[in-house]
């Protein structure tokens, strides 16, 4: 990889810039997942359309997240002050957080809920309110 990466970033930048650059890395990395796709799948014999299809639900999630994101900063007054940057923060941050896993948990739902971090995620905080509602857990 770093035989492809550092020349081609070189020559990227110097001959168009900063988006030369942009362009180099992404080709590097796109050579990447070629590569560890076809060694995973000569390793385990999983096909390149299953590990590529993996990611899927963190993509569309990553896309869901964004698109909300964009659009409260779209609508929201620009800042003009530390003030304002740090309210805009407040109200994207827990925003995207929040479409980010909303969206995924629903996707991993929706494709049956397949075993794997999700599983193990949603376990525990199924467990958590489990232990509030069954009144074990004192409030103020």
């Amino acid at each position: 990889d770093q035989l492809f990466r550092v020349p081609v970033t070189i020559a990227l930048s110097l001959l168009y810039g900063i988006m030369g650059a942009a362009v180099a890395l992404l080709a590097a990395e796109a050579l990447l997942v070629v590569i560890c796709t076809v060694s995973v799948q000569r390793l385990t014999g999983i096909t390149a359309w299953r590990q590529l299809g993996s990611g899927v639900r963190p993509l569309v999630s990553c896309a869901i997240m964004a698109a909300g994101v964009l659009l409260v900063r779209q609508y929201a007054p620009p800042p003009v002050d530390p003030a304002g940057q740090a309210l805009v923060l407040l109200m994207t941050v827990p925003l995207g957080a929040i479409l980010y896993v909303g969206a995924h948990y629903l996707l991993w739902r929706w494709a049956g809920r397949p075993r794997g971090i999700e599983e193990m995620a949603s376990a525990m905080v199924e467990r958590r309110f489990a232990v509030l509602r069954g009144g074990r857990i004192r409030m103020g």
